[in-house]
């Protein structure tokens, strides 16, 4: 639920490239998981933590944009 908007707002923040660079990790991550889940629930876990992660950088490059655009005022 949270990385579609945090996507669109991290183009602003680090740019088209950056940010479909991590949506790719993300999209290798959720394939990651469903595979891992398919085989055994229990071997979700790594997909999991990829996917988890790339969300957790767009989230705090957003809000390092945020951050920057109201110092910047």
């Amino acid at each position: 639920m949270v990385f579609l908007p945090v996507l669109w707002l991290s183009v602003q923040v680090i740019g088209d490239a950056w940010t479909g660079l991590v949506g790719v990790v993300w999209l290798a991550g959720r394939v990651f998981y469903a595979s891992g889940y398919m085989k055994d629930p229990i071997r979700r876990g790594p997909g999991m933590l990829i996917t988890l992660s790339a969300t957790l950088v767009l989230i705090v490059v957003t809000l390092v944009g945020i951050v920057r655009g109201f110092m910047a005022m």
